[in-house]
């Protein structure tokens, strides 16, 4: 795994189900990882009650081992940039909160630009695009990064 790519979570919680009847995607969350070399691996990620986290890739896996994740690897030419980190620990105070998610969904039915805070697929959308990689639509959902990763691996099925 290197710096950007992206584990994709589809969960079977009400919300989960929720953000995937809403945005007619098969996934409803999308984190980021960070290789921080000798410290390891990392996933940073914008999580409802939360905001801004990270933690180990081996706890967040552990964390997730019920649900289907999968690993997206990041386009090839801004695959393990160190831009992704510079960008990821800019958003550390970020907060996220239901609303938010309720005005990315307002925003990419209308098309309007509405002020939002991030959410999970905003956060990663808009690391990409600091490092080089502009997604083709409006404000991404979960879903999108299905295809916009260059190759896509089962971590854990349920």
């Amino acid at each position: 795994m290197a710096s950007g790519d992206v584990l994709m979570v589809k969960a079977t919680g009400l919300v989960s189900r929720l953000i995937r009847m809403v945005t007619g995607e098969s996934i409803n969350h999308v984190a980021m990882v960070l290789n921080q070399g000798h410290k390891g691996l990392f996933v940073v990620e914008m999580k409802e009650f939360h905001g801004w986290r990270m933690m180990p890739l081996s706890q967040w896996i552990e964390h997730n081992k019920r649900k289907e994740v999968l690993w997206g690897k990041t386009p090839c030419h801004m695959r393990g940039s160190s831009c992704f980190e510079s960008y990821a620990m800019k958003q550390r105070a970020r907060k996220y909160s239901y609303w938010t998610l309720v005005t990315v969904w307002i925003s990419q039915f209308t098309g309007k630009k509405m002020p939002h805070k991030l959410v999970c697929s905003t956060f990663v959308q808009k690391a990409w695009g600091n490092c080089g990689y502009e997604m083709k639509k409006g404000l991404a959902d979960p879903g999108d990064f299905l295809n916009s990763s260059v190759d896509i691996n089962v971590v854990t099925r349920p």
